[in-house]
């Protein structure tokens, strides 16, 4: 049978099996609520510290690592992405690896890689990247795009900094946040870009 709703509590050695054992018996859409998950009253291992239990991140793990192969090491790995390997030799730019909707990638500037095994997203160094982007097709990027600053946190979806008729602005999913008059858009970076997205949804918000 399949249920909407599972509740696991008590044996939390067990925890994980009751995990995986729910999700084959739930129904779509159900809910499976896991008691007190906190450890010593953290919600990460009692070694970490303060700064590390204050940041933390929801992660998904990608397709093809399994379960059980996630251990503390692999766990804080997947929550350091998106993570710079090193400069490509040939044209001085960051390498980064990253984990999407595809499993995991590379990225240099305009060519993304594929990582085929995915295991190797654990192991990767700068020279295999280097090998793999140098094999990458080079992917088309519109004129109008300024800036690529990559995934938004949340949905992974890109956010860049476009060229429009009245000046630079920014461009995440069907949102277009203005970019203020005597900001160099090639200086935005992420953090900046999120801010004024989260500025242009308050004012939508306002005004309906």
């Amino acid at each position: 049978n399949k249920f909407d709703m599972v509740f696991i509590d008590a044996d939390k050695m067990n925890y994980k099996k009751y995990y995986e054992r729910s999700l084959n018996l739930m129904s779509k859409g159900g809910l499976i609520i896991i008691d007190n998950v906190l450890w010593h009253g953290e919600v990460a291992d009692e070694d970490n510290l303060d700064k590390e239990n204050n940041n933390l991140r929801n992660i998904s793990i990608p397709k093809g690592v399994t379960f059980d192969s996630i251990d503390l090491d692999r766990a804080k790995f997947l929550c350091s992405l998106p993570k710079i390997l090193g400069i490509n030799p040939e044209n001085k730019k960051n390498i980064i690896l990253n984990s999407g909707k595809f499993g995991p990638y590379l990225k240099c500037e305009n060519k993304s890689a594929k990582i085929e095994n995915v295991e190797e997203i654990f192991s990767i160094g700068l020279n295999r990247a280097i090998t793999l982007i140098a094999e990458a097709k080079q992917g088309r990027m519109s004129a109008s795009i300024i800036k690529d600053l990559g995934e938004h946190p949340d949905d992974k979806k890109p956010v860049r900094v476009m060229k429009g008729k009245y000046g630079p602005y920014i461009k995440y999913k069907s949102l277009v946040a203005t970019i203020p008059k005597g900001k160099d858009p090639l200086e935005l970076n992420m953090e900046g870009a999120l801010i004024l997205i989260e500025k242009r949804k308050e004012y939508d918000k306002n005004k309906k």
